[in-house]
């Protein structure tokens, strides 16, 4: 059979710095099921698994909730979610709450403690009942399964040693672990959630975090899915798909002149589906003022058309030319430590310290002249 193996939805996150766009990402993440659904509908697909993190917080949103539902509603299939950290399966949750009993679908269930059968494939969860858990509860759940030939894709939340280091956490999985499990056949496949990057672990290729289906932060390789085909044999092969509309782009160019300024505005210019990109821009260099001003009054304008821009300029260092240093109003005393800071510039050229303090003192002398 095949399935859509996917983890960390993150319905009803809220980033702080994106302002006016935050609707849009929040509708994005519901948009993200429809996308599934789709996928479901062209792929042939009996299942969508999902490994933690359908919601991103706890109590869930009513709004949310109910646009969550409506979605997962329309996919015309068994919706298997799996309770994560983020919305961990504990008596106040809201898998226990009347909200979510009116509103649950018919297609939607949550792999808890009995195995779930699609399409003659075997279901497993290790769910997590707290936030965090003290145990590593995928080894729990892999420990209670016999190497019976029935073919089983085992879904788990969290870490693995082998990826993030050890970090010490007795709740983190090892790989050597599950990798037993895989080769005396008590499972077949493993679908992990917590991990937003697409990511396959180890050799074997049947152990697999999807990732975020929209990405959620700078420097993660998130928006995809994996449709996922299980022979009768137990055998898999993985397919990813691209579902994600969101980009979250990181930008660090060495500016030197006007030149690299427009560049980068160029660069900014063309870039596709702005509305739809959250964008980090970290320069560093020397520039001239007339070049500074122009890089300012260019980020600036493209926090109109980003989703968010989030820039840090502290990097560039201010090098006015001559003109542009006679055109500071500064009163004397300042200009003759302007001058002095000049002098130490031009005789240690390549002192990091001096050039910091020239730096802080023209960018202050530009604040105080504005």
């Amino acid at each position: 059979m095949r399935f859509i193996a996917t983890a960390d939805l993150q319905v009803g996150m809220r980033l702080r710095w994106l302002g006016a766009a935050q609707s849009r990402f929040d509708q994005s993440r519901i948009d993200t099921i429809t996308t599934i659904a789709e996928l479901v509908r062209e792929s042939g697909a009996e299942a969508v698994v999902v490994g933690g993190d359908l919601f991103d917080r706890d109590p869930v949103d009513d709004d949310d909730l109910v646009r969550t539902t409506e979605a997962i509603r329309d996919v015309p299939v068994p919706f298997l979610v799996l309770p994560g950290n983020h919305d961990s399966h504990h008596p106040d949750s809201v898998w226990t709450s009347p909200a979510f009993a009116k509103e649950r679908p018919d297609n939607l269930v949550l792999l808890l403690d009995e195995p779930v059968t699609v399409g003659g494939v075997e279901f497993i969860g290790a769910p997590l009942m707290t936030r965090h858990p003290d145990t590593a509860t995928l080894h729990d759940r892999l420990a209670t399964l016999a190497a019976d030939g029935t073919v089983r894709v085992v879904v788990g939340h969290g870490a693995v040693h082998q990826v993030v280091g050890d970090h010490g956490s007795a709740a983190a999985f090892d790989l050597d672990v599950i990798e037993e499990a895989l080769g005396d056949g008590r499972a077949s496949f493993v679908v992990l959630g917590d991990r937003h990057s697409t990511l396959s672990v180890g050799e074997s290729g049947r152990v697999w975090y999807p990732g975020a289906p929209e990405p959620t932060d700078f420097g993660d390789d998130a928006g995809h899915v994996l449709l996922v085909d299980v022979a009768d044999d137990g055998s898999t092969t993985v397919e990813t798909h691209r579902t994600g509309t969101w980009r979250f782009v990181l930008m660090e160019p060495e500016l030197t002149d006007a030149d690299d300024v427009a560049g980068l505005l160029a660069e900014l210019t063309d870039m596709p589906r702005k509305t739809f990109t959250n964008l980090k821009v970290r320069p560093s260099g020397v520039l001239p003022l007339d070049a500074y001003r122009a890089l300012e009054a260019g980020l600036a304008d493209a926090e109109r058309r980003f989703g968010s821009v989030q820039q840090t300029l502290e990097r560039v260092a201010l090098l006015p030319g001559a003109d542009e240093l006679a055109a500071l109003e500064l009163p004397p005393y300042a200009r003759r430590v302007l001058e002095e800071l000049l002098d130490e510039s031009a005789a240690s050229p390549d002192d990091e310290d001096v050039r910091a303090q020239l730096n802080l003192f023209i960018r202050t002398a530009r604040k105080v002249g504005a």
